[in-house]
């Protein structure tokens, strides 16, 4: 007597497609639905029979690149080996987030300062700053406006940094901008008095605070002898007459 048993259905596959990120060499496990499970490669060479087949820690795909790879299994009944199914690991490319676009020096206190990297439709940008200002909009997005502290004392460094996400759930490596934060100098200046007579024909000498600034206003010119900026009631005119001193940081 001859028992012929018949050969079984191939294993059902619940998930296709397997989605993993460039890079990433966590275990994954992929599954199907029969019984004594044999795992092959796309060209029918045997990998293992289980029910689960880790390909990632078994050296059967290489995160170092993205692209497909395609397994197949079959089951196994009586002896009897059914055809395959296939299932495909997808090795998604990493996003590749561009430099950061904005002012790496700037003056504490400054408001609504853009920085932004390319967009990519349908990614998720995730910004973080180090310190001295906050994130006032944007985040989430490619391009994002940072209001600056105003109480910066000294010369401070910063770093804002961000994550690019895509549609699969990969995230690129971080990207930073070391941003340099200057602080408001304090400026004032001596060398005149509130009034002065039309026809006073001296020349006041003016002092800045911190030196190397820019005087202005009328009846101010700049004494190449002495390099210092002087003050001629004479040639100002009458009136109210505003007379400033500007400075400004690097």
């Amino acid at each position: 007597r001859i028992t012929v048993n018949e050969v079984p259905t191939p294993p059902i596959i619940t998930q296709p497609t397997i989605n993993i990120c460039q890079n990433d060499n966590s275990p994954i496990s992929i599954s199907a639905i029969g019984d004594n499970l044999r795992w092959y490669r796309n060209d029918d060479s045997f990998i293992i029979q289980s029910n689960t087949f880790d390909p990632v820690t078994m050296g059967e795909i290489n995160t170092a690149s993205s692209g497909s790879t395609t397994f197949k299994v079959s089951q196994v009944k009586n002896n009897c080996e059914s055809d395959f199914s296939t299932i495909t690991v997808e090795v998604q490319a990493l996003p590749n987030t561009s430099a950061i676009n904005g002012l790496n020096t700037i003056c504490a206190g400054t408001q609504g300062v853009i920085y932004s990297v390319t967009e990519v439709a349908g990614h998720i940008y995730t910004w973080n700053l180090s310190g001295g200002g906050t994130i006032s909009s944007g985040q989430g997005t490619s391009s994002i406006a940072i209001n600056w502290n105003s109480n910066t004392s000294g010369i401070a460094n910063y770093t804002l940094s961000v994550l690019e996400e895509d549609e699969t759930g990969c995230v690129d490596t971080q990207v930073d901008l070391i941003i340099t934060v200057n602080p408001v100098p304090n400026v004032s200046f001596t060398g005149i008095v509130a009034s002065y007579s039309s026809s006073d024909i001296n020349s006041y000498e003016l002092t800045g605070t911190p030196t190397g600034g820019t005087f202005y206003g009328r009846g101010v010119s700049f004494n190449t002898t002495t390099s210092k900026y002087e003050f001629a009631p004479s040639e100002a005119g009458t009136g109210a007459i505003p007379i400033g001193y500007r400075f400004e940081t690097t």
